[in-house]
Parts: C-alpha cells; sequence; structure tokens
C-alpha cells in the first residue's frame, strides 16, 4: 500500500487506512486467533530528509501506534410464514437470527407489491433467535399481499426475504344476502362464473334439501330440477348450467 505523505520534523504522521489490508490477513484460512500480526513500513526519502520507525524496545511513546476500531455488524432476520390467515387480517412472523452484539428494533413491511408500503411499528429490545409476530388487519379479501420482516442495532437495517399470503373471499354477512333460483329440466352441474372466473361447481345435485357451502356461497338444492344460491348482495354473479 502506497503512502504519499509530507514529512514534517519530529512529528506523528498518519498512514492510510489499512483497514482492508489487515481483514485480507485475519479472513485467511491459516489465520488463528493469538497469532503475531507484522507491519512491515518502508521509507523511500529524498537526500535530505530521513524517516526513522521506532520500534517498541525503544520505547512505549516513541512506538508506532496501530489504531484497531471494532465495529458491531448489522443484524440479520428470517421472514416466518404467516398464519390466521382470513378475508381481512392476518398474522405475521419473524426471527431475529442475529442481533449483530447489540439489541435490536423489529417490524414488518407489508403491501400488495414487492413494494410494500406499509411499516408496522417497531418492536423493541429484541435478541438473537427472538421470535417475534404481528397482527395487521383492514386487508383486501381475495388478495396477495407480499411481506418481509426487518431489523436494525446502531449499524443499520437489514431484511428478511420476501413471504407472500393471500386472503379469504369476503364470507356471506347477516342481513346482506339474496337468492337467485335456477331451474333446469336435466339439472345436475351448476358452475358458478363471476366477471368470467369459476368460483365455484356443484356436481350431482340429485338429493333434494341438500345444502353446499364453496367459495363463500350457499348452495341448497330444494328439488332435484331447481338449485336456489344465497350470494352477497353487493355482488353479481352469472349463473351458468352446461348442456346436457
Amino acid at each position: 500500500m502506497g503512502w504519499d505523505t509530507d514529512l514534517l520534523p519530529l512529528s506523528w504522521v498518519a498512514s492510510p487506512d489499512i483497514t482492508d489490508v489487515i481483514q485480507e490477513i485475519v479472513n485467511h484460512a491459516s489465520w488463528q486467533s493469538g497469532n503475531t500480526l507484522c507491519i512491515l513500513l518502508i521509507a523511500h526519502t529524498g537526500a535530505s530528509q530521513q524517516c526513522v520507525f521506532y520500534s517498541h524496545k525503544r520505547g512505549a511513546s516513541q512506538a508506532a501506534k496501530l489504531h484497531i476500531e471494532f465495529l458491531s455488524p448489522p443484524p440479520s432476520v428470517a421472514t416466518n410464514p404467516a398464519d390466521g390467515v382470513d378475508h381481512e387480517q392476518a398474522t405475521l412472523h419473524g426471527t431475529l437470527t442475529d442481533d449483530g452484539g447489540e439489541t435490536c428494533e423489529v417490524r414488518f413491511q407489508y403491501g400488495k407489491t414487492v413494494g410494500y408500503g406499509t411499516d408496522t411499528d417497531w418492536q423493541e429490545d429484541k435478541q438473537s433467535e427472538a421470535t417475534f409476530e404481528q397482527l395487521i388487519t383492514g386487508l383486501d379479501p381475495d388478495q396477495t399481499y407480499h411481506f418481509r420482516a426487518q431489523a436494525k442495532n446502531s449499524v443499520g437495517t437489514s431484511s428478511g426475504s420476501d413471504a407472500e399470503f393471500t386472503t379469504s373471499i369476503l364470507p356471506p354477512a347477516y342481513g346482506a344476502m339474496k337468492k337467485a333460483q335456477i331451474t333446469h329440466p336435466a339439472l345436475k352441474t351448476v358452475r358458478i362464473i363471476q366477471h368470467g372466473q369459476q368460483v365455484a361447481k356443484f356436481d350431482e345435485l340429485s338429493n333434494p334439501d341438500e345444502s353446499y357451502i364453496e367459495s363463500g356461497l350457499t348452495i341448497h338444492i330444494p328439488t332435484p330440477s331447481t338449485v336456489e344460491v344465497t350470494t352477497l348482495a353487493d355482488q353479481v354473479y352469472e349463473f351458468t348450467i352446461p348442456e346436457k
């Protein structure tokens, strides 16, 4: 490493930062704790200058000084699967895998894309291997959400990997129902289509007074040729009966 500096008589001169050099040495596979580290300084001076390096044997006050500053690493955190997912809420989970040597704060980010957009409040005083969770509410039904765990200490903030969950469809609500009745001379199969997508399919509708519940819909069969479909009042469904 080069060291180009102006020398002043009887003055201390600081070398360039040699952190990377030292780190390369201690990262070597043969390095062990307690090894001796020798730093060799070679001076190239002009004819009228002389540069002297003092060893410790000349006296500690005149010995070259090596300044080492140890910094804590940033924390590491893992994003764990969500649970308790329904149409409007979910519980997010994470693990602080390494606190970097000091207590950390943790939180979650979530949203409908990997850009997230919503941050939960920081939870304080977490240490390595601590698990944490956060209930989030006010979600939209039948939506995929992305989320990740985060941790921070005095060094910086780290993020876990992206994970996702999908909320369920909105369940039928009391007092907000409507009925639709379909009659067909040879009714055996009903497919319920919403905005071009099949949301439910019922086969072999042959037993009167039998009820089915699927995809948030309640299907009742008063006769073998009639089906009554109970849906949410604010939803529009197209009922398709295949020809036999």
